[in-house]
């Protein structure tokens, strides 16, 4: 290092009288160039005034080219036992918590070898493993190789691509099970890919830790189920929904005068059950309430004998109605899962073999909540296990009123939210879907709205909000009028059935207002116009029938009775 010739004379004899410096008083001029330090003496280089270098008492921090290299060696062997170790515990970490049954975002890096090792898990159990291979080095940048699961059993590319690196990045997308098992804990890998045992402990990362479904229900109880469900929604056949509460049929009778006592709602549910055998191919299944359940003919037959004479499916309301559900906006959940189980083993013994349970929401400015959703859908998902448990079919219903001023679209997007919950709770529970039904409102505007839709704009609405959340699994999908007259009710399921989207399910009614109205009038409470109460009837029971099937033709003639409105603000029943 140089310094100025300007350095002052003080500073010069301070350097001079250093440890380590030879020689008197430096003159002005440049002073020696220095080239090491040390822990307690300054070395100067030779020069003029000091030829002879002054030895260093201390210790140097230049190190020999072998420490070096040792090192770095170190360090190097000392990440590469980190790099190794992160391997193993991620290798451990996919073993031990990777469930391959729900949709899989966990990465490994294993080698090119074991990759080609990887035994298939066993077919048919898991149809549809798919493996995602992020080929590089590191992070998976350099491209993608997709591989499939075959019948043998191989791990077949679906896309060629060499590999730059020494690794490969995989990532479990998904596990699509065919059928519920159990791992084999003696799984053996693949004859034709080796007996190694890289192989067989990955092999068991894929599929020895899947979360495991407990059998619920026997071959025989889901046969049992899905036929029940099949005969119920037979082609041109729905259901008659007479479970109205002792307190909604109160409000019916008092319509038309009628005093609500229980041999008048003995005497109008026998109407309904003893119409001729014009209803027979019309109404594939009946909903009752607790009492009439238990009610008799005037022949003395019980009310679930003449049902099933005329080749129809009992069913049984069990829900206990809708309260309000704390910390929402008025919005309601629905009561009644305690005892249920109990319940529906003494209806199973009584004839029943199905049953229904109503759920409400509402759509406004904030409505319905996530809370609301949420809470609903696992009620009627709980509902439908204890049912299915008990032999039988439970319908779901998970109704959205039309109170309000929202438009069709509005009311479209609330009805796939709400069946998208519904379903992935039913899921949740290991329900059936073969053998359940659903109940849904079709998509319509508010009643309050003030644009009007065409029946095919309705239609399409309606199919399209199904198509995107009901599982073809499900036999059908029975619609609520929704407060519909009854000629409105039965254009509308016409023209759904009639929309040109594929739709697989039997889309029929489930109506109780949109088939009663007109007979209710007509009987008005006197027991001489029996006769005209129950033309009425089977004059809608055919109509609907003919509109389950797309074939149904307004005449024009439509009674007053027919075209009226049935909307009821806030319906409970």
């Amino acid at each position: 290092m140089d310094v100025s010739r300007g350095l002052a004379k003080a500073d010069i004899s301070l350097l001079a009288g250093a440890p380590g410096l030879t020689g008197s008083v430096l003159p002005h001029g440049p002073l020696p160039r220095l080239v090491t330090l040390s822990s307690c003496a300054v070395q100067a280089s030779s020069s003029p005034w000091n030829p002879t270098p002054a030895p260093v008492s201390g210790p140097s921090l230049l190190l020999p080219i072998p420490a070096i290299v040792v090192l770095s060696v170190g360090i190097y062997l000392l990440l590469l036992g980190l790099v190794l170790l992160t391997r193993h515990c991620l290798l451990i970490a996919v073993q031990r918590f990777i469930s391959l049954d729900s949709l899989l975002r966990a990465s490994v890096w294993i080698s090119k070898e074991e990759i080609s090792e990887v035994p298939a898990p066993r077919w048919p159990e898991c149809q549809g493993l798919q493996v995602s291979l992020n080929i590089g080095p590191c992070q998976g940048i350099y491209g993608e190789q997709r591989a499939g699961v075959t019948g043998e059993g191989k791990v077949t590319p679906m896309a060629q691509r060499k590999p730059e690196g020494s690794s490969f990045h995989m990532t479990c997308l998904s596990m699509a099970l065919a059928y519920s098992f159990r791992p084999d804990a003696n799984i053996q890998p693949h004859p034709q890919l080796g007996n190694t045992q890289k192989q067989t402990e990955l092999g068991k990362a894929l599929t020895g830790t899947m979360p495991h479904q407990y059998p619920a229900l026997t071959p025989e109880q889901k046969k049992e189920l899905c036929d029940i469900a099949h005969r119920i929604v037979a082609p041109g056949k729905g259901i008659l929904a007479a479970d109205e509460s002792t307190g909604s049929i109160a409000k019916r009778l008092q319509s038309i005068g009628t005093e609500n006592t229980e041999e008048n709602r003995r005497f109008y549910r026998q109407l309904l059950l003893t119409a001729d055998d014009r209803v027979n191919p019309c109404i594939g299944g009946v909903i009752l309430f607790h009492e009439t359940l238990y009610q008799k003919a005037d022949d003395g037959r019980p009310f679930p004998q003449v049902i099933k004479a005329k080749g129809g499916v009992v069913g049984i309301k069990v829900d206990k109605g809708v309260v309000p559900l704390a910390g929402t906006n008025g919005e309601t959940t629905t009561q009644g899962l305690d005892g249920l189980s109990e319940r529906c083993a003494q209806y199973k013994k009584d004839g029943a073999d199905f049953a229904k349970w109503r759920c409400v929401l509402k759509i406004g400015e904030h409505t319905p909540s996530s809370l609301a959703i949420m809470e609903n859908a696992n009620v009627l998902a709980r509902y439908a296990s204890i049912c299915q448990q008990n032999g039988i079919v439970p319908i779901v219903e998970p109704e959205i009123l039309p109170d309000g001023d929202h438009d069709l679209k509005r009311c479209q997007y609330v009805t796939e939210k709400v069946l998208a919950a519904v379903y992935k709770a039913l899921s949740d529970h290991h329900i059936y879907l073969e053998g359940t039904l659903l109940k849904p409102n079709m998509v319509t505007p508010g009643h309050a709205c003030t644009q009007k839709y065409s029946h095919e704009e309705i239609a399409m609405a309606t199919v399209t909000a199904l198509r995107r959340t009901v599982p073809p699994a499900v036999p059908g999908i029975t619609f609520l009028s929704g407060g519909q007259s009854e000629e409105e009710a039965s254009i509308n399921l016409n023209a759904i059935n009639k929309c040109p989207l594929l739709k697989p399910w039997a889309l029929t009614f489930s109506y109780g207002r949109a088939l009663q109205a007109s007979a209710l009038k007509a009987w008005g409470g006197k027991k001489e116009n029996l006769k005209a109460a129950q033309e009425e009837y089977v004059k809608r029971a055919l109509a609907n029938s003919l509109a389950c099937q797309g074939k149904y033709t307004p005449s024009g003639k439509a009674g007053a009775a027919a075209s009226e409105s049935l909307f009821i603000s806030n319906h409970a029943y």
